[in-house]
């Protein structure tokens, strides 16, 4: 089997000769290649505060008190934004279990 892929020149005028070898080289180095950080979305911001903007509304925050607070630090979202992901938060949080009926309180 031939280990040289078809020769070219690339524009720079150096050779494109590329073995198996290399081919194999590149491709270990691109999958072992760290995934490049991206900026989090305002989605995913919301996501991750979420469960801490629940607490601030326990405690008596309003949402255009949150909404200030969130601009204060760089992070420009709407009052519904910060509710649909309150809600969502809220929504996936298991449910307490009640004691059984009949079961004697711990009071």
């Amino acid at each position: 089997m031939n280990d040289h892929l078809n020769a070219t020149t690339h524009s720079s005028g150096t050779p494109a000769v590329l073995t198996l070898k290399d081919i194999e080289r590149i491709e270990k180095t691109i999958s072992s290649a760290p995934v490049p950080a991206r900026p989090l979305t305002t989605a995913d911001a919301l996501v991750s505060l979420a469960p801490a903007m629940s607490k601030a509304r326990d405690r008596g925050h309003t949402l255009a008190s949150l909404v200030q607070l969130c601009e204060a630090q760089g992070l420009h979202v709407s009052e519904r934004q910060l509710s649909r992901a309150i809600s969502t938060a809220r929504a996936s949080k298991p449910a307490r279990k009640k004691p059984a009926s009949g079961a004697p309180s711990a009071t």
